[in-house]
């Protein structure tokens, strides 16, 4: 997925794993046909050398987006990390709007049952 501008990428690989690590509870949105999303905890797994290499998770049997999943395996994973509100009186330039502040990673995969 496109990170959007250089400023907002992440430092490392360890900052993303870092991320999913604290916060594993994600949404996995299918992109088939007609919306379907899950909100589910995912595991990293990595290789030798501590690279992120797939991610694991667990549906209910029960769950309809399984058989969507199944015949269109194509998936966005959504982490969202740390949020906060910004003020304006924490800026050094009071003339800007306030903001929230957050972090977040998506995966754009391909599911395996």
């Amino acid at each position: 997925m496109d990170a959007g501008p250089e400023k907002y990428a992440p430092r490392s690989e360890a900052d993303i794993l870092d991320l999913i690590l604290a916060n594993p509870f994600a949404w996995v949105v299918g992109a088939g046909e007609g919306f379907s999303a899950t909100p589910l905890p995912l595991r990293p797994r990595l290789d030798a050398d501590g690279k992120l290499v797939a991610l694991v998770g667990h549906f209910a049997r029960s769950n309809p987006q399984v058989a969507r999943l199944r015949a269109d395996p194509r998936a966005a994973l959504l982490f969202i990390g740390h949020h906060a509100y910004v003020s304006v009186s924490w800026l050094s330039d009071r003339t800007q709007a306030p903001t929230w502040n957050y972090s977040s990673v998506a995966f754009d995969c391909d599911l395996t049952f």
